[in-house]
């Protein structure tokens, strides 16, 4: 019998309110916004350029386009969330609860030779600070943590439950996945006393083979549907049984293959559905999580960098307006490389090469061992700079007509078959097919105006203590070269739980933040009803998240403003998120300006200027 309870650290404190506060800091902000019992209020104006591009003449037309909001923020008031976590028992997920636990507990320990306290280092919502105006009188800018200015719900007051492939208690797991010191790990072992529900596992390398010793603990059914439904119960009776306003599933299980795009199988909710009963092989356990949180109308993470998030996904969690994010985290590596990219095509530099390498020994780097489930990651990875390139694509006019010229002068020979197709063998075949596959992969790596290449090993010795070394080199004024060598040791677990924190409280913010725009057409407003989805002859049954504010919705399911935790955003049909680094992150603190009712920083202190 599973024991749907979930981990409870409110209980470790005398008082846990469920907005966050750190006490030690002794400050309060007073500011013009409108609240009641119920709400807090705010309003923005909002200027966008809108472009359009004549190809033929090559002209920008540019034009702005003003829209005004108004804003509710729902208060948290007696709100209790809950998050369901898929691989609780792995690295990030039990470093997460951890250190969400140690906080709570306020409690000292040994790390190594010095006694630390815990803390929330890496979280933007819990530890960076925004910029809040200009002190005449000092003559400095102000600044104060974000959670002074928004009600954040409190990571400490938070129901945890999850599932894992193997049945490990979770106080085992701390040992097992060795990113603790054994002092720290004593004093909240006993806090972390649960057992994972059963998991979704499929055959068909869906993970690695290397993974298969640890399944032991897996949900059964006769069909991926049935399966599915399974799901969707465990989440029911884990928001039941700990009397849940709200539920969020977060993917922190294992790296999937790439599934690939299927017509008629993974491009509608309706066909993906039927794909599950049909036991479709590209139906994987990550899109049967997704699923089933979206038709339970919880908001779904995901973690990893696999394309969970399918057409078919993506058009359920529209159509029942439900936030979804993905894809990855951006942790050490990628996080240096996307501010990196910011100040070379910032200053008006060329990167031409970049590198990287990092060897780790977790549970992570053994699954990313495997071919398929590297892909995964290679693909998040390099989508980064594939971006950047096209939004710079002036800096590489000039290597396109120097590529062209140059491959038209190496194969020259090549397209006149004025070379040897066999050996000095007679007997050897002169079939070419080969070398033509080999010819089209190295002029391909040639054409690209940034060489990018990715390589992870897995070296079980350094455990959690991952290794990174890049190489970047650009081009810089008179075509001269600049080469950075960077060498990166981080603790993976620790850098990419903060991250999880941030995600988790971001979705739970979003979900209490209603807009009303004097350009929103009310009649274009999806009617949302209950009802039955049919798929042969099978019926699930759903309930729809109701527009509870007349005039008012929230932000569109695919949440931008995750991306700048994300490797790989997702993108939506109608808007393509920003790979900035800073663009990211000043567009989520432009957003805590919004609903505070504060105005959105400019950078450009005109006032004392002109």
């Amino acid at each position: 019998m599973e024991n749907f309870k979930g981990i409870n650290f409110s209980t470790l404190k005398k008082e846990c309110p469920n907005v966050y506060d750190n006490t030690k800091i002794k400050l309060q902000v007073k500011f013009n916004r409108k609240e009641d019992k119920d709400f807090f209020y705010s309003t923005y104006e909002h200027t966008e350029t809108e472009v359009e591009k004549d190809n033929k003449t090559n002209v920008m037309t540019c034009k702005n386009i003003k829209n005004k909001y108004e804003v509710m923020i729902e208060k948290l008031k007696n709100k209790k969330l809950g998050v369901l976590i898929v691989g609780i028992g792995g690295n990030n997920a039990t470093t997460m609860l951890g250190g969400i636990c140690a906080n709570s507990k306020d409690i000292s320990y040994i790390d190594t030779y010095d006694i630390k306290k815990p803390n929330y280092l890496g979280s933007v919502f819990l530890s960076s600070n925004l910029r809040i105006g200009y002190n005449k009188k000092n003559k400095e800018h102000s600044y104060c943590p974000i959670y002074k200015l928004v009600e954040l719900y409190n990571p400490e007051h938070i129901i945890f439950g999850g599932w894992d492939i193997n049945n490990m208690n979770l106080k085992d797991c701390l040992y097992r996945n060795k990113v603790f010191g054994v002092d720290f790990i004593e004093k909240i072992k006993n806090d972390l006393d649960y057992v994972p529900l059963k998991s979704v596992y499929f055959k068909g390398n869906f993970i690695a083979d290397n993974q298969q010793l640890r399944v032991n603990n897996i949900l059964v059914g006769t069909n991926k549907l049935e399966i599915l439904e399974k799901v969707r119960n465990q989440i029911k009776e884990f928001k039941k049984q700990n009397n849940l306003n709200d539920v969020i599933v977060l993917w922190s299980g294992n790296t999937e293959k790439t599934i690939p795009i299927i017509e008629g199988v993974n491009d509608t909710f309706i066909n993906i559905l039927g794909a599950c009963k049909n036991n479709h092989v590209s139906v994987s356990p990550s899109i049967i999580y997704a699923l089933a949180a979206i038709l339970e109308n919880c908001p779904f993470i995901n973690s990893s960098p696999q394309n969970t998030l399918v057409n078919a996904v993506v058009e359920l969690a529209e159509y029942k307006n439900v936030f979804i994010v993905g894809n990855d985290l951006k942790t050490g590596q990628t996080k240096i490389k996307n501010f990196l990219l910011d100040f070379y095509f910032g200053t008006g530099l060329k990167p031409k090469s970049i590198v990287s390498y990092n060897h780790l020994g977790n549970n992570d780097g053994k699954n990313l061992s495997s071919d398929l489930q590297f892909y995964s990651k290679k693909i998040s990875k390099s989508n980064l700079i594939c971006d950047y390139v096209k939004a710079n694509d002036n800096l590489y006019v000039s290597d396109d007509d120097m590529n062209e010229k140059n491959m038209r002068s190496k194969h020259k020979n090549i397209k006149n078959n004025d070379f040897c197709k066999g050996d000095s063998l007679i007997s050897t075949s002169t079939d070419t097919v080969e070398i033509e596959k080999d010819c089209a992969f190295t002029d391909m790596l040639e054409k690209q105006k940034v060489n990018s290449d990715i390589v992870i090993k897995y070296v079980p010795y350094v455990g959690d203590d991952k290794k990174a070394m890049d190489e970047y080199i650009s081009e810089i004024f008179m075509n001269g070269k600049n080469t950075i060598c960077l060498y990166n040791i981080c603790q993976d677990s620790l850098l990419a739980s903060p991250i999880l924190i941030d995600l988790i409280l971001l979705v739970e913010l979003s979900q209490r933040v209603y807009f009303k725009s004097l350009k929103m057409n009310d009649s274009n407003e999806k009617i949302l009803c209950n009802g039955n989805i049919n798929i042969d002859n099978y019926v699930i049954s759903h309930d729809m998240v109701s527009n509870k504010y007349k005039n008012f919705k929230r932000m569109d399911s695919i949440l931008y403003l995750s991306s700048l935790f994300c490797k790989s955003p997702f993108n939506s049909s109608v808007y393509k998120t920003r790979h900035s680094f800073f663009s990211q992150l000043e567009s989520l603190l432009n957003f805590i300006r919004i609903i505070c009712d504060l105005p959105t920083d400019a950078h450009l202190d005109l006032p004392f200027m002109a």
